[in-house]
């Protein structure tokens, strides 16, 4: 018997159109909340393959957080404490509740506590895809420690800064279109528990905070990052289970209408005129158009000469304006030119 746990089901962003089940050899199967059970009876062969085809509509959905949400919350619904506890690899220890408190500061917005946490994530821990991190999952504290792991451990340090503060969150796994190779591949993010609005998406990889992109393929969602996709049970004389690599394959075959924006954009240079060699600041304004909070992330995407990451995120609350900056080095030329 096999309990497949990873596929895909209805929630807020996305429908399950249709899914269907094979196995080779034949199997009975049947469709859990939590798995797919499939059972093989009298099997008398040396080989299993089984899975399912499905096919999903992802919508380009965004939490609407519309008020502000007192943090620390009073009081955590019963049902949710569970995502406030340590488990294998979302641990909790002495120092990332140090650094977890340390980020949010006398921070009172819920929203902007979980964005703070979520950005210096992002922001402090290296992508790197040549640790061992890429081959086994490692702890939160170990992640902390070395400041480097792929997107499973970001998620994991994340979530266990939130937990540590007493913010439920859990553990999201699927598939991603990705830069990396551009194609789809496995990927992890963060649900968080909102007061009052629900489970709300955080990817710290991606930079995505309050809201994910369609590509986001949601296919189990867990305690603990380390969970099996599938488990095996069986009787029988003399045998052994060797169990193969799971391969998910994901294609795109249909596109909706372009979406509006969630933000109004201005570029200005604070200097117009300046010597060769210097700094010039430039400031770039945004304008929440909705009466939500909106968390964008800017990417400046023709950046030769900046001095810093040309990408970077700002959280506005419901109609709110800010500004964000970078500078950019002028190349160097005769000094009596401007």
């Amino acid at each position: 018997k096999s309990d497949l746990s990873f596929f895909p089901r209805d929630d807020e962003r996305q429908t399950v159109e249709s899914i269907e089940t094979f196995a080779i050899p034949e199997a009975t199967t049947e469709e859990k909340e939590k798995e797919i059970a499939y059972t093989w009876n009298d099997f008398s062969g040396d080989k299993i393959n089984y899975g399912y085809t499905a096919r999903v509509k992802v919508n380009n959905h965004v939490s609407r957080i519309e008020k502000k949400i007192d943090f620390p919350v009073k009081k955590t619904d019963s049902n949710f404490l569970t995502y406030t506890q340590a488990t294998e690899f979302i641990d909790i220890n002495p120092n990332i509740e140090k650094k977890a408190n340390e980020i949010i500061g006398t921070e009172d917005d819920f929203y902007k506590v979980v964005f703070k946490l979520a950005d210096w994530t992002h922001n402090n821990i290296n992508y790197n895809l040549s640790t061992l991190t890429a081959e086994a999952v490692q702890p939160s504290s170990w992640v902390l420690e070395k400041r480097e792991g792929v997107c499973d451990e970001m998620t994991n340090l994340f979530i266990s800064f939130l937990r540590a503060v007493g913010i439920p969150a859990r553990f999201v796994s699927g598939m991603v279109y990705t830069n990396i190779g551009y194609e789809w591949g496995a990927h992890g993010w963060a649900e968080v528990y909102f007061p009052d609005y629900g489970w709300v998406p955080f990817d710290v990889t991606f930079a995505e905070y309050g809201w994910i992109d369609p590509t986001h393929l949601k296919l189990k969602d867990d305690l603990d990052s380390g969970s099996p996709t599938a488990k095996y049970a069986w009787k029988s004389n003399g045998a052994d289970l060797k169990v193969g690599t799971l391969e998910i394959k994901t294609n795109a075959f249909g596109f909706g209408p372009e979406q509006p924006g969630a933000v109004d954009l201005e570029v200005l240079p604070v200097k117009t005129v300046a010597k060769f060699g210097s700094h010039i600041p430039i400031e770039v304004k945004i304008k929440n158009i909705n009466d939500y909070y909106a968390a964008p992330k800017i990417i400046i995407t023709k950046a030769p000469s900046l001095t810093e990451s040309n990408v970077k995120s700002i959280l506005l609350g419901p109609n709110e304006e800010k500004s964000l900056y970078w500078t950019a080095e002028l190349p160097d030329a005769d000094p009596a030119y401007v």
